[in-house]
């Protein structure tokens, strides 16, 4: 059987048509812990090798008997890749293809420098002695290698300098365990092809190892190599020999010592980004290990070989040119982010872009020459290159190992890459990726295993249709790639990116494509760093002129960026409270409070500041209302317990515009609510231990009362009956809710921490409700406590919710919308009334645990703006409706007023006991517990009574109802049969009516 033949059988019937990745799974991960911070700025690497060999052993599991040149049975000749014998100058040979590689993909930064010591060392032991025991990550019996091999180095060469070095190299007798050959048991004990650094040596000698004490320094590091990859096979038809060479595992060796983590699955072997990239099996042993292709962008930026050009909210074409013939200004790289931790890569790459061919130089035993290809052909492909023998030096273009010519698009998710880095498994979840590549046939199988209809197992790879460009002939390529894609250009947490990339050329040097942000839901608005060097505390915008002014406090600090021209205006030191804007006619007022001092900031035609001193200190944030006589005042409280009120259309830098001071207690006033001409206020001294904290509350309609523990919020509101209802956020969880005075509702969180809450018209049938997050939970309640139809809305993954919650009907159809943020990077819009997730949502932000969330109007259309973690400052477009704001920053609203408006009665129910409002939930039930609910009307007195199928009586409930709202009794069904039960709720009002309704529940254990 000839060689050509049986290569193919080898790859078509144990490797399979899509891959040879089952060949090369054994590549071993680089077992250093690194990360950013690790990765090397060296500009060279000196590298020193020396060539060991071991005991004499014939050893069935080892390949060789521990001798160079002792691993064939038979003479190749010089016809064949690394041939013998393997001596100085062949080792010579491969480490200038390291050098010329490293000259070439890192445009000159990084040099490459390489002695081989001239005599083998023999160590003490056979080969087996020092490899990991079968199907084992424990190096230590390598360790032992590196340490023996050194220090008999240092005997034979008392006098070289190991000082000039920083990379080792061993270059041992036999072939590396970096291979899995058909027919293969697994009990190879060869040794494996690793980069043993600093990190991992300490793994197995100790936290306090700093070396290997070699003459005048101390060794750090080593590779391990072996003198080829090229390896007997015995088939039906007799010996074959398989040509491999380790030209790849040395320059990716080398890369670990520079730095760079493993990018294939390092739990399996299998691949992860295919040939697009430097540190995968694919690339390594590509053209049989004769030369990878190029790193990535991303490990070329890592590397800082390359700086991308970041396109963030840019509609525009875009051109991109190949590496091999750019010059130093033409873009090679661009960068769109996503969030504030995923970001696009995108890279035009091309096999032969000189259109030469593929010029190899080749070493062999002394002489080099070139050879070219003009084309991949039978000895020149893939996983075979049997027209080629010696050792190849140089190559032109890396990228002809690439497996096509395109734009190539990965996704780089910063967030994957820290959390995995040190365990080295970035690329370890097929599913979520750190560094992926975007396949563009639509079908993102590298790595992936499929079994065929033969039964084989066959590993995905990258292949030509994974490569953007025009002409793809792909199944599924549309040449868009954007949120309705295949692949989408989403978040890895399921967020719109709201970009998309469209109009790809055909595949040339130079291609271009078109970039565009936004959808039919959301466009982006505006972007602006702000180089935070403090804690901001709110965020909140202003129109004037056509111009946003994006106003946020940072420490006691409050800025005002202008959407026009990104201009600041300063205000330091202007408020320690929550700051107060208010517009009224062509003026724009920020107010902020420090000490007993009001400072005031006001924007017309011109601008002026000016400040007071009240003589008191002021606890509360400033409030702003306008009366029905359009007089508008600020409310403020201070540490003495007293109110006061400031005439806003008065005070100016000459007046003070006080109107009133009145006492209200003898706390601190913490808080005001402001509603027409009317107020009230919780007064709080906060004590050590919250549980001995009382508050008290105050209006000025003669309602008060007081309480135990520390108030996180207060805010108010008007029920439909128009009675004033007051809403406290206690400590340990726990909403007190008082109407007219009188505490009518305790509930306490069962889903985790509440920190903050909103009040809105969810629903439009006349009551406001109580909305907040705990945990991956978005729970709206109305004022008895009784969870909203369709709600909670739950995070479907291990994401939690982030405060605050914002809400507003943005899309104008009447039904209000929560909006907030997730901590998988996520903007969330749930529909008050269905409770999903609202169309074009949820959208890829950056990540916040800032109180900063603001909607404003831009345009007669909704915005949104909200800070990123780092301090990046965005807005967006939301609806293309002017919409209605009701809960809309920390305190309600722009003026700090902690108070919404009674709901809309519009889609109010009439009906005494509607029947269709009767239901239980969770229906059917499967744990303890489940809620009968019901609406009444009136107030009412509830009877339930539940029955078995065969009509008796199970159990009895009782209760009461108020009116206008849902209300609910819990069924404990711990003592239950699983079976199905019909309960009888009968509601009978204060005033005499009375009506029921049955509904069926199922119990299932």
């Amino acid at each position: 059987m000839s060689k050509k033949f049986l290569l193919v059988v080898i790859f078509s019937i144990y490797l399979g048509s899509l891959s040879a990745q089952t060949f090369f799974k054994n590549t071993q991960p680089n077992i250093e812990k690194f990360g950013y911070d690790a990765i090397s700025n060296l500009d060279t690497v000196k590298i020193l090798a020396i060539m060991v060999e071991f005991q004499y052993s014939k050893d069935a599991t080892t390949i060789g008997n521990g001798i160079f040149d002792s691993i064939y049975t038979e003479d190749y000749g010089q016809t064949i890749l690394d041939p013998l014998p393997h001596n100085k100058e062949y080792f010579e040979a491969h480490l200038q293809f390291a050098k010329n590689y490293y000259s070439k993909v890192s445009n000159g930064k990084l040099t490459v420098e390489y002695e081989v010591l001239p005599t083998v060392i023999k160590v003490s032991k056979n080969m087996k002695s020092y490899s990991p025991p079968i199907q084992s990550s424990d190096f230590s019996a390598m360790t032992e290698l590196i340490s023996e091999a050194w220090t008999l180095a240092v005997t034979q060469f008392p006098n070289f300098d190991f000082n000039k070095f920083n990379l080792f190299t061993i270059f041992h007798a036999g072939v590396g365990r970096d291979v899995i050959m058909p027919g293969s048991i697994g009990n190879e004990r060869d040794l494996p092809s690793v980069y043993l650094g600093l990190n991992s040596l300490r793994n197995y000698l100790g936290a306090s190892f700093d070396g290997f004490n070699v003459g005048n320094t101390k060794i750090t590091n080593s590779i391990i190599l072996p003198q080829t990859q090229n390896r007997e096979l015995e088939t039906f038809s007799g010996k074959y020999l398989v040509q491999l060479t380790f030209n790849g595992l040395l320059v990716s060796s080398i890369a670990s010592f520079l730095g760079l983590p493993d990018l294939f699955d390092t739990k399996t072997g299998l691949s992860a980004i295919g040939k697009f990239g430097l540190m995968d099996g694919q690339s390594i042993f590509a053209y049989n290990g004769l030369y990878p292709p190029q790193p990535s962008a991303w490990e070329k930026i890592v590397l800082g070989w390359e700086t991308p050009i970041i396109i963030d909210k840019v509609d525009g074409v875009f051109n991109l040119k190949t590496k091999e013939i750019a010059s130093p200004f033409d873009t090679v790289i661009i960068k769109v982010p996503i969030n504030e931790s995923e970001y696009f890569l995108l890279e035009n790459r091309r096999r032969d872009a000189k259109s030469n061919g593929s010029e190899l130089t080749v070493w062999n035993n002394g002489s080099i020459s070139k050879k070219i290809f003009d084309r991949d052909t039978t000895g020149y492909y893939s996983f075979s290159v049997d027209s080629v023998s010696g050792v190849v030096i140089d190559v032109d273009e890396f990228d002809w190992a690439i497996p096509g010519n395109g734009i190539v698009i990965w996704h780089i998710d910063e967030k994957i890459i820290s959390e995995k880095w040190a365990s080295n498994e970035i690329n370890a979840n097929k599913d979520l990726r750190g560094v992926d590549v975007e396949e563009a046939d639509g079908i993102q199988d590298i790595g992936r295993q499929f079994q065929t209809i033969f039964g084989d197992i066959v590993v995905g790879e990258g292949t030509y249709e994974d490569f953007w460009f025009q002409k793809n002939d792909a199944k599924l390529y549309k040449n868009v790639f954007d949120d309705k894609s295949t692949p989408n250009t989403s978040s890895n947490s399921g967020g719109k990116s709201l970009v998309s990339f469209s109009e790809f050329s055909d595949s040339t040097n130079v291609m271009s494509f078109r970039i565009s942000f936004g959808d039919l839901s959301v466009k982006p608005l505006f972007n602006y760093s702000t180089n935070l060097t403090g804690e901001l505390k709110e965020l909140k915008v202003f129109t004037k002129a056509q111009t946003d002014y994006y106003t946020y406090r940072e420490n006691d600090n409050v800025k005002m960026v202008s959407s026009k021209d990104k201009s600041v205006i300063s205000l330091n030191n202007f408020s320690e409270k929550e700051f107060s804007l208010f517009n009224q006619g062509n003026n724009t007022f920020v107010i902020g409070v420090k000490g007993s001092i009001v400072n005031y900031f006001l924007m017309n035609d011109t601008i002026a500041t000016f400040t007071h001193d009240y003589g008191e200190v002021f606890s509360s944030a400033p409030s702003i209302i306008k009366n029905i006589s359009e007089q508008a005042k600020i409310y403020l409280g201070t540490e003495s317990g007293k109110l006061l009120q400031i005439d806003l259309n008065t005070v100016s830098a000459s007046f003070h515009g006080l109107l009133n001071s009145q006492s209200l207690s003898s706390q601190p006033i913490k808080s005001v609510s402001l509603s027409g001409n009317n107020f009230g206020v919780i007064a709080q001294r906060v004590l050590p231990n919250s549980e001995n904290s009382t508050y008290e509350y105050y209006d000025n309609t003669g309602n008060s009362f007081n309480g135990v523990g520390e108030v996180i919020q207060f805010s108010s509101t008007k029920n439909n009956s128009g009675e004033d209802v007051i809403i406290l956020l206690l400590d340990k969880n726990r909403f007190n809710i008082y109407v007219n005075g009188k505490l009518e509702t305790i509930i306490d969180s069962k889903w985790g921490s509440v920190n903050s809450f909103g009040i809105g018209d969810l629903k439009n049938d006349g009551n406001n409700y109580i909305v907040f997050t705990a945990n991956n939970n978005l729970i709206a309640m109305n004022i008895n406590g009784v969870i909203a139809d369709n709600f909670p809305f739950k995070l479907s993954d291990a994401s939690k919710f982030l405060n605050p919650i914002r809400i507003a009907d943005f899309s104008g159809n009447s039904n209000a919308e929560v909006v907030a943020q997730a901590d998988n990077g996520n903007l969330y819009s749930i529909d008050g009334t269905s409770g999903k997730i609202t169309e074009g949502f949820p959208i890829a932000i950056d990540v916040s645990t800032f109180h900063t969330g603001n909607f404003f109007e831009h345009e007669n259309k909704s915005a949104f703006a909200n800070f990123s973690q780092s301090g990046n400052l965005s807005s967006w477009i939301i609806s293309d409706s002017k919409g209605s704001f009701y809960w809309n920053g920390n305190s309600g609203c722009n003026q700090n007023t902690n108070f919404v408006a009674s709901a809309s009665v519009a889609s109010s129910i009439n009906s005494f006991f509607p029947k269709n409002k009767a239901y239980n939930y969770p229906n059917p039930v499967y744990e303890s517990e489940t809620f009968i609910r019901y609406f009444i009307s009136e107030d009412s007195k509830i009877n339930i009574k539940i029955f078995d199928i065969s009509g008796d009586l199970v159990d009895e409930l009782s209760g009461s109802g108020r009116g206008g709202f849902d209300n609910e009794i819990s069924w404990n069904v711990k003592n239950i049969q699983s079976g199905v039960y019909l309960a009888r709720i009968e509601a009978q009002s204060n005033s005499g009516k009375k009506e029921s309704a049955i509904i069926k529940i199922a119990v299932v254990k």
